[in-house]
């Protein structure tokens, strides 16, 4: 990514953060119940996890590379420890499920993606609509500059055709924590 996006992205994150312990300081200054306080914050980490993964299914063209997954991925480290720190019955795997295994599908070699089973263990919280989006939009770049193997490509393909999923989000639906 360009520096200067990086430059915004961290700015963007800075804020969000900071509104974050703003809510954490105002529902222990009003005596909140904690059981309150953990679902508030798992919507809003489950409303931000749809926006951000139909935001990078939305712009797959400019972001779906190795180097951005890398930006994504070191970007929600921040969240998980801001939440681990505040948050610490929030189960870290059940924030942000669906962009943080975009980013994985990302960084990963793509030549261990070419069977259903590896997929399904690597990325659980994504359907194969979703993961053949983002193995459809991936460009590859000075990190990885290989492209996605034919055979990589075919599986998913097969996989999405015969289970054609959403590859969208709905961030209307309220978040149950497990």
């Amino acid at each position: 990514m360009p520096a200067s996006t990086s430059k915004k992205a961290k700015k963007a994150r800075r804020a969000v953060l900071n509104t974050l312990n703003t809510m954490v300081v105002t529902f222990k200054k009003h005596f909140l119940y904690e059981s309150i306080v953990q679902q508030f914050f798992y919507q809003v980490f489950y409303f931000m996890n749809c926006n951000l993964f139909n935001e990078l299914i939305d712009q797959g063209q400019k972001l779906c590379n190795c180097a951005a997954g890398f930006e994504i991925a070191i970007s929600l480290s921040h969240y998980f420890e801001w939440a681990e720190k505040n948050l610490s019955a929030l189960p870290r795997d059940q924030l942000f499920p669906h962009i943080h295994q975009a980013s994985q599908v990302l960084v990963m070699d793509k030549k261990i993606m070419a069977d259903r089973q590896t997929l399904e263990d690597i990325f659980p919280a994504l359907n194969f609509s979703q993961i053949d989006r983002l193995i459809t939009l991936y460009k590859p770049d000075n990190i990885a500059p290989d492209p996605v193997p034919k055979e990589t490509k075919d599986v998913i393909k097969k996989l999405h055709e015969a289970d054609p999923q959403d590859v969208k989000l709905d961030e209307s639906l309220f978040a149950t924590m497990h």
